[in-house]
């Protein structure tokens, strides 16, 4: 049996590694394995039985999609987009660090903020605390009476 080659598509496209047209028909699940248009055992999916039929759809979703694309095509297209998707992801980065720094300046000045209205509460308490014993010592009627009529009260 003669099959015709195509040096252009398939798996690789390194001279000497030619692929059967006939089996570069839509490769297709098969169990636990994928195979190409021939029925020849291309992959066999490993690791978590839940996720074979998942892993075994984006596979064959990908190879079918790219079926007649060139592999150096390929490569070239996702070496440009990883590029792009990291240059992205880096810039994302910067932005979320610098949100997050001015997130932690504004919390470090809330906590400040938080810290003086304890210690003029503290104040407060203290004061209230120092009045209450001073009305309950001798002569401060007539002290508040003097205040009165100073006109400090």
């Amino acid at each position: 049996m003669n099959q015709k080659t195509n040096e252009s598509s398939g798996p690789s496209d390194l001279p000497g590694n030619a692929y059967p047209v006939s089996a570069r028909a839509t490769w297709r699940r098969d169990g636990d394995f994928i195979v190409d248009g021939t029925g020849k055992k291309i992959a066999q999916m490993n690791g978590d039985p839940a996720e074979h039929e998942w892993n075994q759809r984006r596979i064959l979703a990908a190879v079918n999609a790219m079926q007649d694309t060139p592999t150096q095509f390929i490569e070239e297209l996702v070496e440009k987009c990883s590029d792009n998707i990291i240059l992205g992801l880096i810039s994302r980065d910067r932005e979320m660090t610098a949100t997050l720094q001015r997130m932690e300046e504004k919390i470090v000045a809330h906590c400040r903020e938080i810290e003086q209205l304890r210690e003029m509460m503290n104040s407060c308490r203290v004061f209230e605390e120092q009045r209450a014993l001073l009305q309950q010592a001798p002569g401060s009627a007539e002290y508040e009476a003097l205040l009165h009529t100073l006109g400090l009260r």
